[in-house]
């Protein structure tokens, strides 16, 4: 502000003030002092200007990405298997298909194969001239050698097939050409499509494009009924939940809610035994609280501890088990307690925690004499049912009503 008076001064005395005194010269000189006062004042105030008055710098704008939609909803996969109970119609589609194939290349024999996950291969479909000696694991070598070409194999001159063709009686008949594809429904689940024949360069390779055509075509019309299927499937599951939530919330105590619960699991799963368990108090051992099926040491009332068998390592660990066969192997597994001596010939194994915020506070356990009885699928469900459970039991413990009473 200063430098703004000093030049509206200078300007003023420039103007109006000469000098007598000083005579014409002096008063040049005057003027040439009060010009170079006001060049210097207008110097000093152009250099020191404020910061906003500079221009601002351009900044280009940033490319914002788009912005990835949410999913509405999350569908669980139907199992193929499972849709052929509901859903004639799609199993004979494929039955058609295979006869597409089958009319198309008119091999010797041929097999559709349904696998999900690591679950046993099952056989679909089959037509064959030759005798069959199917070991369990008789495709895996097929399975693998069709891995290794990306879905779709033709192979005119196999030579030596026995090594790929366990199943076949080689002094019988020896296959010389094999046609394969893969057909690939989901992350799980997939089918698999072999034909062979007993002549050299049987299979045209100029049929490969059509044939993956074919094979396109039938991916999408089973990933459209899965679809559908696990939208119903979907529903249904959530009104299951909502049911259940339903009827727990009507309950009085806790164990009230067991009983709820109990009936409601057995009504949905198949089971030689089920057990629901509460961690005691010390940390170190539960409490069984019910006990439904074969007729064990371990009933209603029985104590064990969490770090001897199956059963406690479910709540020390706080992770489910699912387990195809317990006997398999060879040691012995014990189910509550290392002094046990039999698991009563029960197989299939299938537990979940009860949880509270990140800690296990009880388990429910399915068992079942029957080997691979219980799925990935199945697992999931008993999860969600036993989470409807915990919420029951964190209700109770909130209000400060003791559980049992």
């Amino acid at each position: 502000m200063y430098k703004l008076i000093g030049l509206y001064l200078l300007a003023v005395v420039g103007i109006f003030v000469e000098p007598e005194f000083l005579g014409s010269a002096g008063n040049l000189v005057f003027k040439l002092l009060i010009l170079a006062g006001i060049s210097y004042l207008v110097y000093e105030q152009w250099n020191t200007k404020p910061e906003y008055d500079e221009p601002e710098a351009i900044q280009p704008e940033k490319e914002i990405p788009a912005a990835v939609p949410e999913p509405v909803f999350d569908t669980i996969p139907a199992h193929l298997a499972a849709v052929f109970n509901t859903n004639d119609e799609l199993k004979q589609f494929l039955l058609n298909q295979f006869s597409v194939y089958w009319n198309y290349t008119l091999p010797q024999n041929g097999f559709l194969l349904y696998q999900n996950g690591s679950e046993k291969i099952q056989i679909l479909e089959q037509r064959t001239n030759s005798t069959l000696h199917l070991p369990e694991n008789g495709f895996t070598a097929l399975i693998a050698l069709l891995g290794q070409n990306e879905g779709i194999l033709i192979e005119n001159n196999l030579g030596d097939a026995g090594g790929i063709f366990p199943f076949y009686d080689l002094t019988e008949y020896q296959p010389q050409s094999l046609l394969a594809f893969r057909s690939q429904l989901d992350a799980q689940q997939v089918l698999y499509w072999f034909f062979d024949a007993d002549g050299s360069n049987y299979f045209n390779l100029q049929d490969k494009p059509l044939l993956l055509q074919i094979n396109t075509n039938t991916i999408f019309a089973v990933r459209e009924s899965l679809k559908n299927q696990g939208l119903i499937d979907n529903s249904k599951e959530a009104l299951h939940l909502s049911n259940l939530a339903h009827q727990l919330n009507q309950a009085q105590n806790f164990e009230q809610c067991i009983d709820i619960f109990t009936d409601f699991i057995i009504k949905e799963f198949e089971a030689s035994k089920l057990t629901i368990a509460i961690r005691k108090a010390d940390g170190e051992s539960a409490t069984i609280r019910k006990s439904i099926g074969i007729d064990d040491s371990y009933k209603a009332g029985a104590t064990f501890r969490l770090d001897e068998g199956l059963h406690g390592w479910v709540i020390l660990k706080n992770k489910p088990y699912l387990i195809d066969n317990i006997d398999k192997g060879e040691y012995f597994i014990p189910r509550f307690s290392r002094s046990e001596k039999t698991n009563f010939s029960l197989r299939s194994f299938l537990s979940v925690p009860l949880q509270n915020e990140n800690e296990a506070f009880g388990m429910v356990s399915l068992e079942n004499k029957n080997e691979d009885k219980y799925t990935e699928n199945d697992k999931s469900r008993l999860i969600s049912f036993s989470t409807i459970l915990a919420s029951a039991f964190r209700r109770f413990k909130d209000n400060k009503i003791k559980i049992g009473e």
